[in-house]
């Protein structure tokens, strides 16, 4: 049934692709596959739409929801139990939700074009991904229970691989946020612009706001590597529950390598603090040039 609607598909004019492993009797019994304004195939308690030119929606799985709407080519995949793929309010959005209980959204769900060309993955079971309110936005969500969402800018991209992680891109051009450890947190707001947040050891946190070329890193467990405002700031927190701290000012770095140190860099410029002690604290405030070592 599904190979027959395939190739419908195909002969329209509109290439398309579900995969169904083999003996999934629950994903055979509920599948629902729409293309250019009409439903080609219904089955069980899957659910579809799709209107456009261009437009698909294939869901896979019991109370799955695809929805491609309000706009041409977009794409949306709803593959698991309960998952929910919706690709909207714009042209080019793609949506993935691969998973139980997974979300993907691309492009919005409000009532009005929120962006077009984004693309929002959601692969992990409970997992939460949203690329929208702009233009070619990432947002990919991997870890079980994630969070990732780019969106109010342009080609963001927000990752969240570890468990119950959170990555947010929120305004600006070309930022990353990237959350690897598990219950870790990456973000970068402001707006901001051409930045990196990464966010690696778990229960770790890499926060930028606003400014331009920023870098913050927080590899160690519940490390917080955190950037507020000025241009070309590196913040690098590797430590157990270390800190590394930049708050306005241009061209500064700090560093804390040991467990419990902190780095702190505020109100200056072209400033270096390096915490390589355990529990000591490097601070530099309201100078510029300086370096400062413990």
């Amino acid at each position: 049934m599904i190979h027959r609607a395939i190739g419908r598909t195909v002969a329209a004019g509109v290439a398309l692709t579900v995969l169904v492993a083999p003996g999934t009797a629950q994903g055979a019994a509920n599948v629902c596959i729409a293309v250019n304004g009409k439903v080609r195939v219904q089955k069980g308690t899957a659910t579809c739409r799709a209107e456009g030119t261009g437009s698909v929606a294939v869901a896979v799985g019991a109370d799955a929801l695809a929805v491609a709407d309000d706009g041409d080519r977009n794409k949306a995949r709803a593959i698991g139990e309960g998952a929910t793929a919706i690709a909207e309010f714009g042209d080019g959005n793609r949506a993935l939700a691969k998973g139980a209980n997974s979300r993907a959204v691309a492009g919005g769900e409000l009532d009005f074009d929120n962006g077009s060309r984004n693309r929002a993955v959601a692969s992990g079971e409970g997992s939460w991904a949203n690329a929208a309110f702009g233009r070619k936005n990432t947002a990919i969500a991997r870890g079980h229970f994630s969070w990732a969402k780019s969106g109010f800018g342009s080609y963001g991209t927000a990752i969240a691989y570890g468990d119950h992680s959170l990555a947010l891109v929120d305004e600006g051009v070309r930022n990353r946020a990237i959350a690897r450890g598990d219950h870790s947190r990456a973000e970068t707001s402001g707006p901001a612009s051409d930045s990196l947040a990464i966010a690696s050891g778990d229960h770790s946190r890499a926060e930028v706001e606003f400014g331009e070329r920023h870098t913050a890193i927080a590899s160690g467990d519940y490390s917080l590597a955190d950037i507020e405002d000025g241009n070309r700031n590196r913040a690098t927190a590797s430590g157990l529950r270390s800190s590394a701290l930049v708050d306005r000012g241009d061209d500064n770095a700090s560093t804390a390598i040991a467990s419990d140190s902190v780095a702190l860099i505020r109100l200056g410029d072209d400033n270096t603090a390096t915490a390589a002690s355990a529990g000591c604290t490097a601070e530099l405030i309201g100078v510029d040039g300086q370096t400062a070592s413990c």
